[in-house]
């Protein structure tokens, strides 16, 4: 059975698929639950007996959105003595790594009718541990691949990208020294910038807005031309 994570609308759902969905029919004694959670809250949705599942099928989260950031997990249970007889890992959200020493993107990126008009936006709410980069798929479908990795496109938008995260990041403190989850994302961001050799200056704390946006400058600056910016990009074809 394969568990998929997914995100509608910023919605958290889960695609569950079976391809073989006669080889369930035996097992009527398991029923399938479907948990999401992160440090905060949980929300469990039962999906049926797993002897009645169709071999595909996709439910939502309404208690989470992908700001929450949650971890999700399948588990079937014996319904004679509720007993969980078997379980996954915990699957994240698309954008973090995968494997045995998996580490979560720093940004989490959701396709669908956020922004409305603009092509892309980023924003970073206050109950999210990362940043978001929202795709806006309304009109156009499928364009991750086309925005984050065509070299004429991405060499455009992840500079811009760079900067309103770190805009966000040093504008509102992000990086100072506390000790949540998004705090420490925004000090990852930080120290990002200089092992890129970006920008080897510490960034600012109670600057003034003057020297926190020329850090900001110097960095994204930076940043463009370690991607060959603007000399190798061309509007058509792209070396980059």
């Amino acid at each position: 059975m394969s568990l998929r994570p997914e995100l509608l609308n910023g919605k958290v759902a889960v695609k569950l698929s079976f391809p073989n969905k006669d080889a369930l029919s035996e097992f009527t004694e398991y029923e399938i639950f479907l948990r999401c959670t992160n440090r905060y809250k949980s929300q469990t949705i039962k999906a049926g007996p797993l002897g009645e599942f169709e071999g595909i099928g996709t439910y939502t989260f309404d208690e989470f959105t992908t700001h929450h950031d949650p971890d999700i997990q399948l588990r079937l249970v014996n319904l004679q003595d509720k007993r969980i007889v078997a379980d996954t890992e915990e699957h994240g959200l698309p954008g973090r790594d995968k494997g045995p020493s998996a580490k979560r993107s720093l940004i989490v990126v959701n396709e669908g009718d956020e922004p409305q008009s603009e092509l892309f936006k980023v924003e970073w709410k206050e109950v999210s541990p990362r940043p978001f980069l929202y795709l806006n798929t309304t009109s156009h479908g499928e364009i991750k691949t086309t925005l984050l990795r065509d070299p004429a496109y991405a060499a455009l938008i992840r500079p811009a990208i760079l900067r309103s995260v770190l805009t966000i990041i040093l504008l509102k403190g992000l990086h100072t020294d506390e000790l949540d989850e998004r705090h420490e994302c925004a000090k990852k961001w930080v120290a990002l910038c200089k092992k890129k050799g970006w920008n080897s200056d510490p960034a600012p704390e109670m600057a003034s807005h003057s020297e926190i946006i020329s850090w900001i400058n110097a960095t994204t600056d930076a940043f463009a031309e370690s991607i060959g910016l603007p000399t190798q990009w061309s509007p058509v074809t792209s070396q980059l």
